[in-house]
């Protein structure tokens, strides 16, 4: 998945050789940085990765396990994951000591031999109480960046040591931020002329639609028109209908 990789600007402009300005402030006085690398000005909090060798908005950290950057568009995704593992290992651990308990109560044994009797349960709970401390770390970790709106790139570096962070806000308000992000598209994805097209193709076959709805209800109109005129040339003046007379009924 895109971490939220920002694309090089590999046009004539920016290959010219020349001096430039690491830090150019844009409108609203939000400074972007400028990447050798990619040749573009970067926006906050983005940072070139050596690894992918791209610069990714929003940076967290390049994560081996995965084999990408943690970025704007995945980090939730990661948050999941290692809450996910977390509840993993912590059932992988407790699960096995209630069978042991269990299974000791029942056949009225101590837990050492319940243990014995259950290797299976008994690995799981070693691996799980190996795997307690490094994932029940890194989950709580990111719950704490989470609630203060921070980066891991940020919390490593000692960004806002200095200076107070403008992106905290409440803990509820950050944490909403975090879990529940904007959907955002990929940078990387070339724009979609087709819905254009389609969306004027609809937009004129409804305009067609509509007009020829409009000519057949002119239509209908015309018609009720013309039949009520008969109706009553008819009944009072045609000229081949005998006009009866007191007279001649007599």
């Amino acid at each position: 998945m895109d971490p939220g990789v920002i694309p090089r600007d590999n046009s004539e402009a920016a290959n010219k050789k020349g001096k430039r300005d690491f830090v150019k402030e844009m409108q609203g006085g939000v400074k972007f940085k400028w990447c050798r690398t990619c040749r573009i000005y970067r926006p906050p909090r983005s940072k070139h990765c050596p690894v992918c060798d791209n610069c990714v908005d929003k940076f967290d950290h390049h994560c081996p396990w995965i084999g990408n950057c943690i970025g704007r568009r995945n980090y939730v995704h990661f948050q999941c994951f290692i809450h996910s593992a977390f509840l993993l290992v912590l059932a992988g651990f407790v699960l096995p000591y209630v069978q042991f308990t269990l299974y000791a109560h029942k056949h009225g044994e101590n837990l050492i031999h319940a243990m014995g009797d259950n290797g299976g349960c008994l690995l799981t709970c070693i691996i799980g109480f190996l795997g307690l401390l490094p994932v029940g770390g890194l989950s709580v970790y990111h719950a704490y960046l989470a609630m203060v709106n921070r980066t891991t790139n940020e919390d490593v570096n000692d960004v806002f040591k200095r200076i107070e962070n403008p992106y905290e806000q409440d803990t509820v308000a950050n944490c909403t931020q975090i879990l529940w992000p904007k959907p955002r598209r990929s940078k990387l994805l070339m724009p979609k002329p087709v819905q254009k097209e389609t969306a004027v193709v609809s937009a004129g076959i409804t305009a067609s639609a509509e007009g020829e709805s409009k000519k057949k209800k002119r239509a209908k109109k015309v018609e009720t028109v013309e039949l009520q005129v008969n109706e009553t040339a008819g009944e009072e003046s045609s000229p081949g209908t005998p006009q009866s007379n007191g007279k001649n009924s007599v």
